[in-house]
């Protein structure tokens, strides 16, 4: 049995796609997910048997003064009707409802305001759904393994999480947090420093071609990873494919991987310059990693204003 999709290793009984198993129909999250009219497909959260590792947490969770466990139950119970309805779904019977589901009451400090317990989750989805700094050992790996590890470790979070990437789709679709205008709704995110520390090796390495930013890799990544919960659901109605059955998901995962790998080793001629995207700075980004990094000037700039801290090791590597 395949535990690509299973967090720290549990195995999983198996059932019929779209059947869930009795684990997974009294796991509240998934009559959370049931309740608010999403599909009855992949689960929607982590296994209640799994430690909480604070690492996956964002800062912002210390603000409530609960138990990690009792904040990710808060955040599971909570996030289906984010989905479905936005900040309405965990108001009045929805707070309630959550908070059943959660084990708390419904004085629980993360069910106090909606709109500010859709911005806690829009925070936790960020934090789940890409690897920690801390998860590959990017020095140990040669460029090419590299990527692989990211990009298997990026959609295996992905496919985890499907719930998560369901909400920052409807962010982007409804703009209810207001991300754009609003410094502070989200945290600083590593993960373009992250593939940032991989392309700049392969490039030293010559490896990989120039004109690429960690902007651009990053979209690649994020469109093939977010596929499935995205767009699965029409995907299978057309063409038959389930994309959530084993063999389906283990494939995606090869595709996203070789995808990337073959965008970064093309011998394609390109024009576009230092980077195929490019930076539109705004009050909550101030710069960019592809604008700073791989533009001609951006190697002497001064540091990024919004690095995360304790990534100086990002632009410690050795330039060509």
């Amino acid at each position: 049995m395949s535990l690509a999709d299973t967090p720290q290793g549990h195995p999983r009984p198996s059932s019929a796609p779209g059947t869930p198993s009795a684990q997974t129909r009294h796991d509240p999250a998934f009559a959370a997910q049931a309740d608010a009219g999403l599909p009855r497909g992949p689960r929607a959260a982590r296994d209640p048997r799994d430690p909480v590792d604070v690492r996956d947490l964002p800062e912002s969770h210390r603000r409530y003064g609960c138990p990690p466990a009792e904040y990710v139950a808060v955040l599971d119970a909570a996030l289906p009707r984010l989905v479905a309805s936005g900040a309405a779904g965990v108001t009045g019977d929805g707070a309630a409802a959550v908070a059943v589901a959660a084990g708390v009451t419904r004085q629980h400090p993360l069910l106090a305001d909606p709109d500010e317990l859709y911005r806690e989750a829009l925070r936790l989805a960020f934090r789940r759904i890409w690897p920690r700094p801390d998860e590959i050992e990017v020095e140990k790996l040669v460029p090419a393994d590299a990527v692989r590890a990211f990009v298997r470790s990026s959609y295996r979070r992905h496919r985890r999480n499907p719930v998560a990437v369901q909400l920052i789709i409807r962010e982007n679709l409804t703009g209810d947090a207001g991300v754009v205008d609003r410094p502070g709704v989200l945290e600083s995110s590593p993960v373009v420093l992250q593939i940032d520390r991989v392309l700049m090796r392969g490039q030293d390495f010559g490896a990989f071609r120039p004109g690429i930013s960690a902007e651009d890799l990053y979209l690649v990544i994020d469109s093939l990873c977010t596929f499935p919960a995205a767009a699965g659901t029409t995907f299978r109605a057309h063409y038959g494919t389930d994309l959530w059955e084993q063999h389906n998901a283990d494939g995606l995962e090869h595709m996203a991987c070789d995808v990337a790998l073959a965008f970064l080793t093309t011998s394609m001629p390109t024009t576009q310059g230092s980077s195929y995207t490019h930076s539109s700075p705004s009050r909550t980004t101030p710069t960019s990693v592809a604008a700073s990094l791989y533009s001609s000037e951006g190697r002497d700039a001064e540091p990024l204003r919004d690095r995360p801290s304790g990534s100086a090791d990002v632009h410690d590597l050795p330039h060509r």
